[in-house]
This record gives C-alpha cells, structure tokens and sequence, in this order.
C-alpha cells in the first residue's frame, strides 16, 4: 500500500486538478485513487527519504528521525518506487530529488523571518546541492501516469 507525502494529480484534458494526501497507508488497505485520473494523465508524487546521512544520524543518537511528525512511513528510494509501482503507477520520468536534508534546515528557515534575500540564496543553495547529491535529499519527487 502507498503512503505518499504529497501528490497531484494532472489531469491532460482541460488541465484539471485534483489533490491527494497520502494515496493508502501501508498495512490498513489500499485506496484506489487510479480512477481518479483520465487514462493519460500524470501524478505528481513526493515521498520523503529516510536514508541520508541526517536521517542515519538521527536514528544512531536514538531521535525521532522522520522528517515530520505526521509522517507514519519514509522511503528508500527503492521502497518508494516499488509502492507507487503497486499502486498501479509508473515513472514517465527520472526520480528527482527535493533539497538537500540538514541539520541547519531550522535555522535556514528562521532566516526568513529577518532577511527573505538570503533566505531566497540559502533555498537555491539546499536545490542545488541536493541535484549534486541526491541521496542527501529530503525526498523524492516523480511524475508518473497509471499503467494500462
């Protein structure tokens, strides 16, 4: 069964929209959102990634190490694939990373609230690293359309 932490759905007719939050939970059944979508259109899905080095180090110290509180399940890149593969759904494209995971993304965050010029700069900087190293990412983002 899949939980995912974010998806879309894109409809290709029209450009309908219609948003998911979380498309099943592992272990407790399986929702059926494939009908949701028209035979030839796209699912934006985000899933976040349990296994970069914050999170490593996170669960050695024996910390909560799941991005968010309300999440009940986070991937390995694998794992998230084979769930959005059981759900009926397949990846038009490649697997793309989110930014980079840190354990300063709280601070970065804070700057916001004094300077949004260098919270803008310190946002590029988390894209872009984590395009250079993807397994160091937050998450994993695909569009994916339902298999026929």
């Amino acid at each position: 069964m899949v939980v995912l932490t974010v998806a879309v759905a894109l409809a290709a007719a029209g450009g309908a929209q219609a948003a998911f939050s979380g498309i099943g939970a592992q272990g407790t059944g399986r929702y059926d959102n494939t009908t949701t979508l028209l035979n030839d259109g796209r699912l934006l899905v985000s899933g976040p990634n349990r296994e970069n080095s914050w999170r490593r180090t996170l669960r050695a110290a024996g910390l909560f190490s799941y991005s968010d509180p309300d999440h009940k399940i986070e991937y390995t890149r694998e794992e998230f694939l084979a769930e959005l593969r059981e759900a009926g759904f397949e990846p038009e494209g490649a697997v793309m990373p989110v930014v980079l995971d840190t354990p300063w993304a709280g601070v970065i965050d804070a700057v916001g609230g004094v300077s949004l010029s260098l919270y803008d700069r310190l946002s590029r900087w988390k894209r872009e690293a984590a395009l250079r190293r993807p397994e160091e990412s937050t998450g994993f983002r695909v569009v994916a359309r339902k298999r026929s």
